[in-house]
């Protein structure tokens, strides 16, 4: 009787510590979510996620100590309304931020510099995933395959100071251009036979680059501006020719690309020359790298789709499912006509209508089933981890969390 009095004692006070434990744990909870709030106010929104994470986890330790129905269902409700309001909130300065991203990088890729746009475009889809996990905005899908076609046409063009024969060949090219002001000079003074030898060294110089990087822009316009130099009679029908020649080689699909640099060096060497710069205009059409003009076609088509989403838009009655319709018209008026600045607008304030989708917190049942997943993958269980993340998967909710994705690609990885 003794014993089980002691045992009994015990339990009760095991009982009772657990009691305060999931108290304690639930009170820190509620400090972080008041944390949150206070983080949404003030736009600090990386400050909300991290609250509201620690505000899960506080509420789940609680629930381990003392399991309780009500809690559980408060603290679901509770933190997926404020990781709602996170993500609406914070998606409308996202869609702000991505359209300025988009723009600027049209904007450096009509000015030629792609590696700038390149890297726009990817800080725009980087941000753009942060409300929106899992979506890709076609806007910057096409322009980064635009880009994509127009830096493979420059590769080799131009050598970069971090490539590893960086310094060698910025030393030959250094010496190719001194060889030719002194050929120049020499030509200038009437002393012909050195100004040639001095010269053909220039070709020399410029010859064991192009070994290396055969496309490389400013060995070719060196090596043109000595023919031109030497005999500038010459040059003119052999320049005719190499327009000729390259026109006729950019049919060939294995030429197309030497063809198409060929003829804009011979452009910066005469851009005037009769249809040149037409023909490297539809060149780049047919490339890829730049985008043909809409025709009146495109443009109506445009226009029409664009009509047809701001009657959803403005109607009292639009649902998610209408909204996403629209959507879906905005972006195609915009690949007919990428300078449709009202589909644009109109495009923004639907995202901004519909609010992100992304799962910022999980709720508790799947945030334990999340913390086993991870246990399992540490323990070398990856088949175990695969199960419960496809399981974790199956809910609709779960499918927009960027936390659960990034752990689907680590296990598949190890499959």
């Amino acid at each position: 009787l003794e014993n089980l009095k002691r045992q009994t004692q015990s339990r009760i006070l095991i009982a009772e510590q657990e009691i305060l434990l999931a108290e304690r744990a639930k009170n820190e909870a509620l400090l972080r979510v008041s944390q949150v709030q206070e983080a949404i106010r003030n736009n600090a929104f990386q400050n909300a996620r991290d609250n509201l994470a620690r505000a899960r986890t506080k509420y789940n330790e609680s629930l381990e100590h003392q399991e309780s129905e009500s809690l559980r269902k408060e603290s679901d409700e509770q933190l997926i309304l404020l990781a709602n309001e996170i993500t609406r909130k914070e998606n409308e300065i996202v869609i702000r931020d991505v359209r300025n991203l988009k723009n600027e990088a049209k904007t450096a890729y009509y000015q030629g510099n792609f590696e700038r746009a390149e890297t726009l475009l990817i800080q725009a889809e980087n941000r753009f995933a942060v409300t929106n996990v899992g979506e890709k905005d076609p806007e910057i899908t096409n322009l980064l395959i635009l880009v994509g076609t127009a830096l493979s046409m420059k590769t080799g063009r131009v050598i970069l100071p971090s490539a590893p024969l960086y310094p060698e060949m910025s030393q030959i090219m250094s010496l190719a251009k001194q060889y030719f002001e002194k050929g120049k000079r020499l030509l200038a003074e009437n002393k012909r036979a050195e100004a040639l030898t001095v010269l053909n060294d220039a070709k020399k110089k410029i010859r064991e680059l192009q070994i290396v990087y055969p496309l490389n822009q400013e060995a070719s316009l060196l090596t043109l501006r000595i023919d031109q130099l030497i005999d500038p009679a010459a040059f003119e029908s052999f320049f005719a020719q190499r327009i000729t020649q390259a026109k006729q080689d950019f049919r060939d699909l294995t030429k197309r690309q030497s063809a198409y640099t060929d003829l804009l060096d011979l452009s910066e060497i005469n851009p005037r020359y009769p249809g040149l710069s037409d023909f490297i205009y539809n060149a780049e059409i047919e490339m890829g790298i730049r985008v043909r003009p809409p025709d009146q076609k495109a443009l109506a088509e445009s226009r029409r789709l664009t009509n047809e989403a701001a009657l959803v838009v403005n109607s009292a009655s639009r649902d998610e499912i209408q909204l996403n319709a629209a959507l879906a018209k905005l972006n195609t008026a915009l690949e007919n006509n990428p300078d449709n600045e009202e589909a644009m607008v109109l495009k923004d304030r639907v995202q901004i209508m519909i609010g992100g989708k992304a799962s910022i917190v999980l709720s508790s049942e799947s945030e334990d089933l999340y913390q086993r997943a991870i246990l399992e993958l540490q323990r070398g269980n990856v088949l175990q981890a695969a199960g419960i993340v496809n399981t974790l998967l199956q809910k609709r909710e779960n499918q927009n969390s960027s936390k659960i994705i990034d752990l689907k690609k680590k296990v598949d990885s190890l499959l």
